[in-house]
């Protein structure tokens, strides 16, 4: 089975062979990891769960921003309405 970088939409698409499929499924043609140092791995899931938790406590805050300042707003428009009545 190849892989071909040239698209062309009217050619038809070709599906692996059985033989393929069985090649593949008894080859997992995964790439072989590496394993990483303990260590290694408890500073990078420190620094995944500070990034997450950086992200979402920023969606908060830019949530709460926008509520509290639609609040200002809607407060300011309606004293100018009272003023100007």
């Amino acid at each position: 089975m190849t892989i071909s970088t040239d698209y062309d939409p009217a050619s038809p698409v070709s599906l692996p062979t059985v033989e393929e499929r069985a090649l593949s499924s008894v080859l997992k043609l995964a790439p072989a990891r590496r394993s990483l140092p303990s260590w290694v791995k408890a500073e990078m899931n420190w620094v995944r769960r500070l990034w997450w938790h950086t992200k979402a406590y920023g969606t908060i805050l830019g949530v709460a921003l926008l509520a509290g300042g639609s609040i200002v707003v809607l407060l300011f428009h309606r004293k100018l309405r009272q003023l100007f009545r």
